[in-house]
């Protein structure tokens, strides 16, 4: 039996066939949290709001793989974060050649692939985990001598991408890969995109009296979506977040919103 091993590896081996791609370029995916994040914002009808907990699970980071983008490989794993705790943090590294478009993903927490980032603890992992939610955010509205708490959840699994330019733009973004350069995709998560319609985004249009119906100082996650969509912001449809909205919420740093979708509509399978 000794005897035949060097002849079976050289069989293995003749059987192998070598990748002749060109090496793929090395791309960094990071994740900050804005600035109003930290600083809070105003609304039009003079809400100064707080944020408390601004908290995803984010990862299975890469790129859109068709004719003009060959993608090697793109992370199989999620980060839990709360970016209040966050500076910028990475979330994965992907390997991809050519015109390529950014694809990234909220998720469920999954104590097999899920890693524990800035601010995570377990009254976290506990949080998310039995409900099961892909992002919560939680602060307080301050208007004179009246104080409204709220909370904002997401669930589902939505994968974002591609991406446009700007608000307003129809040019999604992309990066020119080439073979054996890095290369950095920032993220941004923008909490105070949860209070502006998605027609005016820098205008946070959100009035958390009106939108407190059953008056128990909470903008419950129902009421927050309820009064965006009475309001034209997006349409309610099943989910406590709608995937326009949720594009507003995580993007790509400077750019615009983030197209939403599952999995099997994008070409991008996160599993």
């Amino acid at each position: 039996m000794k005897r035949l091993m060097p002849l079976l590896l050289v069989s293995v081996l003749g059987c192998l066939s070598s990748d002749e791609r060109v090496p793929p370029a090395e791309v960094s995916f990071t994740l900050e949290p804005s600035q109003a994040t930290h600083l809070g914002i105003t609304t039009t009808s003079g809400w100064s709001v707080v944020f408390e907990e601004v908290v995803v699970v984010i990862g299975h980071v890469g790129f859109y793989d068709d004719d003009a983008c060959a993608s090697y490989y793109r992370t199989q794993y999620t980060w839990l974060m709360d970016t209040t705790a966050a500076r910028k943090e990475k979330v994965g590294v992907a390997y991809a050649v050519g015109d390529c478009e950014p694809r990234f993903t909220l998720a469920y927490l999954d104590s097999d692939i899920t890693r524990q980032g800035a601010g995570a603890d377990d009254q976290l992992v506990a949080l998310l985990g039995g409900n099961p939610l892909s992002a919560y955010v939680s602060g307080a509205a301050f208007r004179g001598e009246e104080v409204i708490d709220f909370e904002v959840l997401a669930s589902g699994y939505p994968t974002f991408g591609p991406c446009l330019e700007s608000y307003g733009s129809d040019r999604v973004v992309s990066w020119q890969l080439e073979s054996g350069q890095s290369y950095e995709v920032p993220l941004v998560v923008s909490p105070e995109a949860l209070f502006a319609l998605i027609s005016a985004p820098d205008e946070y249009e959100f009035d958390f009296a009106a939108a407190d119906t059953d008056n128990d100082g909470t903008v419950s996650f129902y009421e927050h979506g309820t009064y965006l969509e009475e309001r034209g912001g997006f349409e309610l449809g099943g989910s406590p977040l709608t995937l326009n909205l949720l594009g507003s919420f995580v993007r790509i740093k400077g750019g615009g919103p983030c197209a939403i979708a599952e999995p099997d509509e994008v070409g991008f399978n996160p599993f």
